[in-house]
Formats: C-alpha cells, sequence, structure tokens
C-alpha cells in the first residue's frame, strides 16, 4: 500500500506532525514539509496533532 500527502496553505510548519511522526516519513526541508511515503503507516498521528488541520494522508490508488 502506498499512501499520498496533501498540505493545506493552513500550514505554519510548526513541526509538530513531524515531532510525532514514529516512520520519519515527514521532515521540514526548505521551508517545506516533505513526506516520504514509503515510511508512512498510516498510523493518522500527524493529522490528529496538527492545530491548523492542514495535513491529510490517504491511501493512493
Amino acid at each position: 500500500m502506498t499512501f499520498e500527502c496533501k498540505v493545506g496553505l493552513a500550514c505554519d510548519l510548526c513541526g509538530e506532525c513531524v515531532d510525532t511522526c514514529s516512520s520519519g516519513a515527514l521532515s521540514i526541508q526548505e521551508d517545506k514539509l516533505h513526506y516520504d511515503g514509503g515510511k508512512c503507516t498510516y498510523c493518522e498521528v500527524c493529522m490528529d496533532v496538527c492545530p491548523e488541520y492542514a495535513i491529510r494522508i490517504y491511501e493512493k490508488d
């Protein structure tokens, strides 16, 4: 299974999602949120902790 990530404009790069991602799928690089779908386990913790509700991870078709 592979997953995709959509980051909304409300993202302020606070890093909450990065700090809570146990698989290391999220990082901040060059002032952007970087997502590695190969590492994502779709635990949804990143979506739950985002104070701006700016991140969505979903299964790719």
